[in-house]
């Protein structure tokens, strides 16, 4: 299975999963929490990555920019949905794309984790 498939299927079925917490009565407060914890959970994950393809050219540039893909997300999810979400609690939209960028780095990480890659 390729990395973009996997990452499609496993977001879908994480979006499902989580749609009732996200969208229940302590939403925002676990998207939060984990918004904060995805930073350091990325730096780890793609260091050990990096040690896996060292030597490796290309492997080292296409996990650069995967890296930084992840991290943008991050930003996004911790600076900009979640402050948002608290201001507009009851915007389902938003909510529903915070919960669309959470489900896409859990996948990510566990495809990092699992040596999934292109």
């Amino acid at each position: 299975m390729s990395l973009a498939d996997f990452l499609m299927s496993r977001a879908a079925f994480l979006t499902e999963g989580l749609r009732d917490e996200i969208f229940g009565q302590d939403g925002i407060n676990h998207l939060e929490k984990f918004a904060r914890g995805a930073e350091p959970k990325a730096h780890e994950l793609g260091r050990q990555a990096m040690l896996d393809i060292k030597g490796d050219g290309q492997h080292l540039t296409d996990h650069a920019a995967r890296m930084r893909a992840i991290a943008a997300r991050i930003v996004l999810l911790r600076d900009g949905y979640v402050p948002a979400l608290k201001i507009d609690q009851k915007n389902n939209a938003m909510r529903d794309s915070a919960l669309q960028i959470m489900a896409y780095l859990m996948a990510q990480f566990e495809a990092l984790d699992n040596g999934i890659r292109d």
